[in-house]
């Protein structure tokens, strides 16, 4: 079991960097979208390193969950695309970095940093399993519902249709549920310091950019 006791020192100072990324990118975001949608990637990898450093216990059983939930997520994500059964007809752009399988490899990251971030929110309203599941899952297609409307305009991923189906909701339901199923089984220690900021701030994000591209578009 690997514990990283020097993270906890320096919360408000991992808390202050998810914060001033999080405005430097949506104002980014708002004023060249063309130069800083590109820089997603580092966003999402800034975002992955700080809540692995907050991790409470990297056990087996964390260290098995994450490279599960990774794979997984570009697995579900690779046949998402090429069948358009699970989430329906989409495609990915380029701004999100290198792909496999026509999906960016830090698609499964982000899989595991809103699982970690939800896991650690659901716990702190309750000790229920099923109902840490259902609001895991609820949190995580939550903000899935927020990037929707504006994904295609960041170069992220189109849908077929123009929007998202009510079957890409359907889907981030039960893939989070067996996700967060899977974490409650195995007991993982889901605390987590910075989750509530990473969640909240990409709420924030998000509902910053729709409210703009609502007004200017």
């Amino acid at each position: 079991m690997i514990k990283l006791p020097i993270a906890g020192k320096y919360v408000t100072w991992a808390k202050a960097a998810v914060v001033i990324f999080t405005t430097v990118g949506l104002v980014g975001m708002i004023v060249a979208p063309g130069l800083f949608a590109p820089l997603s990637p580092f966003n999402l990898l800034l975002n992955a390193v700080l809540l692995g450093l907050f991790v409470q216990e990297w056990s087996p059983h964390m260290i098995r969950f994450t490279v599960m939930t990774v794979a997984v997520g570009i697995a579900i994500e690779i046949l998402g695309v090429r069948t358009g059964v699970i989430f329906g007809e989409y495609h990915y752009g380029d701004a999100l970095g290198f792909k496999m399988g026509e999906v960016p490899v830090l698609i499964g990251v982000n899989w595991w940093i809103l699982t970690i971030c939800a896991m650690d929110i659901a716990a702190r309203f309750t000790s229920n399993f099923g109902a840490r599941v259902v609001l895991g899952a609820l949190l995580m297609t939550g903000l899935d519902m927020l990037i929707e409307p504006v994904a295609p305009k960041l170069d992220f991923w189109y849908w077929v249709e123009d929007v998202a189906p009510l079957r890409n909701y359907v889907g981030w339901l039960l893939v989070s549920s067996f996700l967060h199923m899977v974490g409650r089984v195995l007991q993982l220690n889901s605390k987590n310091a910075l989750a509530p900021w990473v969640m909240i701030s990409q709420a924030l994000f998000f509902i910053g950019l729709n409210i703009w591209f609502w007004f200017h578009v």
